[in-house]
């Protein structure tokens, strides 16, 4: 045999982290480095994806990172921006905290009557790494 696959688990670490692995077969000896790094947004998702702007409707966004946040949480920060720009209909959190062993949270959408269809894009940044996701917002 002249090669092995294995898995390595990993819990969530707050900082990038480089570990090195050491394998022998066949009395050969081979070492590798491995980085481990900090959870990261991966994807923003907003349910419902579309609402009737100053409805009733409780809408809910969800950061989703691409791994389980460390001890200390994952601390996101969230910006948004509309199309069309001048149609400001939503607010939300300027920063969500993933909770330790987690791998995503969710935050609240407050949404107002609009006179034409409006897309609220959020991304959330956290580790280097952003991701986006849209909600419609559309007139009564």
């Amino acid at each position: 045999q002249k090669s092995a696959s294995f898995d390595v688990a990993s819990k969530g670490v707050n900082t990038e982290r480089i570990l090195q692995v050491i394998a022998t077969l066949s009395g050969t000896t081979s070492y590798r480095r491995v980085v481990v790094k900090p959870a990261a947004p991966k994807e923003v998702v907003f349910g419902p994806a579309t609402v009737i702007g100053g409805s009733t409707t409780t809408v809910a966004g969800r950061v989703i990172l691409d791994g389980r946040a460390g001890s200390s949480g994952v601390v996101v920060n969230l910006t948004r921006r509309f199309l069309p720009s001048w149609s400001v209909k939503a607010t939300i959190p300027d920063t969500v905290t993933v909770p330790a062993g987690k791998d995503r949270v969710n935050f609240p959408v407050t949404h107002e009557a609009t006179g034409v269809d409006t897309t609220m894009i959020v991304t959330a940044t956290a580790n280097g790494k952003s991701a986006s996701g849209r909600l419609l917002i559309t007139p009564p």
